[in-house]
């Protein structure tokens, strides 16, 4: 099983802010920067599928912490299970005002499939009311 739990920096200098891609915010634009997943289509259709289970939005507070290959790889396509929780700004410290500290109780997952992610993918290349910035 591959993973990628993205709380733990073997540098500091690895975990600093994410630099600002507008091309894509329209994936999860309100999420905070440390929300690496959301910015791929595969965490954004993560996020999209566990609002459709739980029947509600996710807190902008919440994002994915950790990804793992549920499988073998070498098999063929392998569904992704995507791990997170909602988090609260650090209040001292290194990392002061970041995102990163986890609220106990919120954990959540869920797991996705090559077709969720092509499903999201093409809803969001279709035309829409509102133009994306």
């Amino acid at each position: 099983m591959l993973s990628v739990d993205t709380r733990t920096c073997s540098d500091p200098s690895d975990c600093g802010p994410m630099p600002d891609d507008p091309t894509l915010d329209y994936l999860a634009p309100d999420v905070a920067k440390e929300a690496i997943f959301e910015r791929l289509s595969s965490g954004a259709a993560a996020r999209q599928k566990l609002e459709g289970v739980m029947g509600k939005p996710l807190s902008v507070a919440f994002y994915f912490y950790r990804g793992e290959l549920v499988g073998d790889p070498n098999k063929g396509p392998v569904p992704m299970k995507l791990t997170g929780c909602e988090f609260r700004p650090a209040t001292s410290g290194p990392r002061k005002g970041r995102w990163v500290v986890p609220l106990p109780g919120t954990e959540r997952s869920i797991v996705v499939t090559r077709e969720d992610i092509r499903a999201f993918e093409a809803a969001q290349s279709l035309p829409c009311a509102t133009e994306r910035p």
